[in-house]
């Protein structure tokens, strides 16, 4: 399954992605990957809120498809077709996106590629989503602020799971 999404999202990032521009996004691209690797790092081994199931992947192989492929390429194809429009339809371009991920991780749940820990599920995935979402188009915007902003919200996740 991580291997379908990883083409999958390298096909649809040639379609729609915006690479005649991509050192625009480049800082904010590292920047989802320093994060996903920051979860990485946290849960290794005692404390997931979700973790990816082996099937004929190795986990750690799959893990770096996220970190190096898949992640990166969600956020550049978010970034490049996102508009300075009027506010209700930047809302609905986060909606839908928020939708879209929120369905693709539920498909990655339905069909054991993903599996939740320690209270974590579908509902707190969408919530999730909808900080993330704002957090890539701030990072790309004023990437100091999104990075406090991002560490002070790394903190509340920890809190709020018993991490600490």
């Amino acid at each position: 399954m991580h291997l379908v999404l990883s083409i999958g999202l390298i096909i649809v990032s040639f379609r729609w992605g915006d690479w005649g521009n991509w050192g625009r996004y480049y800082p904010t691209l590292l920047y989802m990957a320093l994060f996903t690797c920051l979860y990485e790092y946290i849960s290794h081994e005692h404390f997931h809120l979700w973790d990816f199931e082996k099937h004929f992947l190795h986990k750690s192989i799959a893990h770096a498809l996220h970190i190096f492929i898949i992640n990166p390429l969600l956020t550049f194809v978010f970034l490049s077709n996102y508009q300075n429009q009027k506010l209700m339809k930047q809302i609905y371009y986060m909606l839908k996106w928020i939708i879209i991920l929120t369905v693709l991780e539920g498909i990655m749940v339905y069909f054991h590629a993903l599996t939740h820990y320690n209270n974590w599920n579908l509902w707190w995935s969408f919530i999730f989503y909808m900080v993330m979402l704002p957090m890539l188009r701030l990072h790309f915007l004023k990437p100091k602020l999104a990075l406090i902003l991002s560490v002070l919200c790394t903190i509340f996740y920890l809190f709020v799971f018993d991490y600490i």
